[in-house]
């Protein structure tokens, strides 16, 4: 879980008091980096309608690891639903913006299982 909330925070999305999706923030002076560091990265836009997911699976994340219970409502995590789904846009974002720019498939850059 603390891998796939650091992916929504590195394309820029957390949720805010509202539920809501948002940007999230760089801090003044940090040395984290996010994809607009990176040649062709770009944020992902809170606007899009991907991004209640991923600000929902955030949230989830970040509850579900700080709270080892179910006695917090937070948003669902499952790794059968949500968890695949978050992944699945954060790939398709990182494709269309860093691994385009640099000419590359995200599939040829990864370890593959031998099935």
């Amino acid at each position: 879980m603390a891998a796939t909330r650091w992916l929504i925070e590195f394309v820029g999305v957390k949720r805010d008091e509202n539920g809501k999706p948002s940007e999230c923030k760089k801090k003044k002076g940090s040395k984290d980096v996010r994809i607009d560091d990176l040649d062709g990265g770009k944020l992902f836009d809170p606007s899009n309608p991907d991004a209640q997911l991923l600000a929902d699976v955030w949230k989830g994340c970040s509850q579900a690891s700080s709270h080892a219970t179910n006695e917090y409502n937070h948003p669902r995590v499952g790794d059968r639903k949500e968890l695949p789904a978050a992944l699945a846009i954060i790939l398709n974002h990182l494709q269309d913006t860093i691994y385009e720019q640099a000419g590359k498939k995200v599939q040829d850059c990864v370890l593959k299982s031998k099935d």
